[in-house]
């Protein structure tokens, strides 16, 4: 990212926070739960996004192997709470715990967490955890490896969140094949 850019980056989040005030952190800081936490709900605010994740958490749980156990109507009924297409969102929750089941061995903290080398060798070598998932919903894992490498904190309010998602340019690495060790 260039440095005007960021510098106009950095303005537009001063004057989001003067306006709104800190943003509050996640529920949770996990990977994987900030995927859920980012399916859960569509177009929702962050009290019905919530309510809908602790919904999740209490009924069926927070695990990939939780999520695949659970029939997909019990799903649809947590992510009703969180708004529309309820039934996308049930379908994209599974989807995303059979790629961290599967290629992750159902821990994507420890997965993010390992070295990384050229863009070929990492797709070796991590089983394309990462890039499967940014094929299921490329959001929601920017969040997870930005959060699993501390690199980037996940902010709660949607207005930043989507700031941020499209002034980053680092985003635009993953989507178009770049190296994540590059972010």
């Amino acid at each position: 990212m260039s440095p005007g850019v960021k510098q106009q980056f950095k303005k537009i989040i001063n004057k989001l926070k003067a306006h709104y005030g800190q943003p509050q952190p996640p529920q949770t800081g996990d990977p994987f739960e900030l995927i859920l936490l980012e399916n859960i709900a569509y177009l929702a605010d962050d009290a019905r996004r919530e309510a809908a994740f602790e919904e999740l958490r209490n009924s069926i749980g927070l695990r990939p192997v939780d999520i695949l156990a659970a029939p997909l109507e019990k799903l649809i009924s947590v992510t009703r709470i969180g708004g529309i297409h309820a039934e996308q969102r049930a379908q994209r929750l599974k989807e995303s715990a059979q790629i961290v089941f599967n290629d992750c061995s159902g821990d994507l903290t420890t997965t993010l967490k390992l070295p990384f080398l050229s863009i070929s060798d990492w797709k070796d070598h991590h089983s394309n955890c990462f890039l499967k998932l940014s094929n299921c919903n490329r959001n929601s894992s920017i969040c997870a490896f930005r959060a699993a490498t501390s690199s980037w904190t996940l902010e709660s309010r949607s207005d930043s969140r989507e700031i941020i998602r499209l002034c980053d340019g680092s985003s635009a690495a993953v989507s178009t094949g770049g190296s994540p060790a590059s972010m």
